[in-house]
């Protein structure tokens, strides 16, 4: 155990003197269910530091196991609260492996997996009251395959195609009812779509789209 408490404090001096403006919140460890109430072992539990940035939010975390660093996670914020966790390899590496975003109560906002900074496979994104808000497939940073969106009631609102990136088809838009709701004149990846306001009422911006590339967006009039 001396080498554990060795290590925690090697740790805690390098990661100190590398974070600049941040400071430890608090540091503590994570057990397997085997595990959970046996005392610290820094060879089996994952040790984990939090740092603060200027305005008291945890900024990064860093997890580490038996003297190793397994990965951090970085933690952007939104305007308006929401805020992203991303794990990459160390500071200056690209962000690797599961994402999630979170609305400022800690409920779930966005689930996906990054490669190289990039979406790359499954995409999940939530409302607040936890009703699913669409769901994707994403190759290298591109939507790809089918991609459904929904109103905040759980009806579906559409259903897009995509190829690695390119718009091939619109399966049509509803309501939150389900009425069908006219899409413009967009029909395999060119021609004018339609996308609604929050309500489902009335067209909010076209987009014009050749060879499944959207080309512009311009506001509804």
């Amino acid at each position: 155990m001396h080498r554990c408490l060795l290590f925690n404090f090697l740790l805690s001096s390098v990661l100190a003197a590398s974070t600049f403006a941040c400071v430890t919140t608090k540091e503590y460890s994570i057990q397997s269910a085997a595990r959970q109430g046996l005392a610290y072992d820094c060879t089996q539990d994952t040790f984990v530091k939090e740092f603060l940035d200027r305005h008291g939010r945890v900024d990064f975390k860093v997890y580490e196991l038996n003297g190793k660093r397994l990965f951090i996670e970085d933690i952007d914020y939104e305007k308006d609260g929401k805020y992203r966790v991303m794990r990459k390899a160390g500071h200056f590496k690209d962000e690797q492996g599961p994402a999630y975003g979170y609305y400022p109560d800690g409920k779930i906002w966005i689930r996906t997996t990054l490669k190289d900074e990039k979406r790359h496979g499954p995409f999940f994104s939530y409302y607040n009251n936890g009703q699913i808000e669409s769901e994707a497939t994403y190759y290298e940073g591109k939507p790809d395959k089918t991609m459904r969106l929904f109103w905040e009631n759980g009806q579906l609102y559409g259903v897009l195609t995509y190829d690695k990136g390119s718009l091939k088809s619109v399966d049509g838009f509803f309501d939150k009812t389900g009425k069908p709701l006219p899409k413009g004149s967009f029909v395999n990846g060119n021609g004018e779509l339609w996308r609604y306001d929050d309500a489902g009422e009335k067209v909010e911006r076209i987009e014009i789209y050749k060879d499944g590339r959207k080309t512009k967006t311009k506001t509804a009039k």
